[in-house]
């Protein structure tokens, strides 16, 4: 989930790839951000990539 989250994806394209519904998204996400203490997905996002716990990947058209 916290891959796809840094993508920049809307839940819905999330919920898409991972064969998930918007809802199911939506409240995992929210536990993420519960569970580390962040306020926002940015925020959560900005320190996974800093930590390395994951590596944002370039998609397809993206400079």
């Amino acid at each position: 989930m916290l891959r796809e989250l840094v993508t920049g994806d809307s839940n819905a394209e999330i919920g898409q790839t991972l064969h998930l519904a918007t809802g199911t998204v939506k409240n995992y996400i929210q536990r993420m951000l519960e569970k580390t203490g962040f306020k926002t997905r940015t925020e959560l996002v900005s320190e996974a990539c800093r930590l390395g716990i994951v590596i944002r990947e370039r998609k397809k058209g993206d400079g």
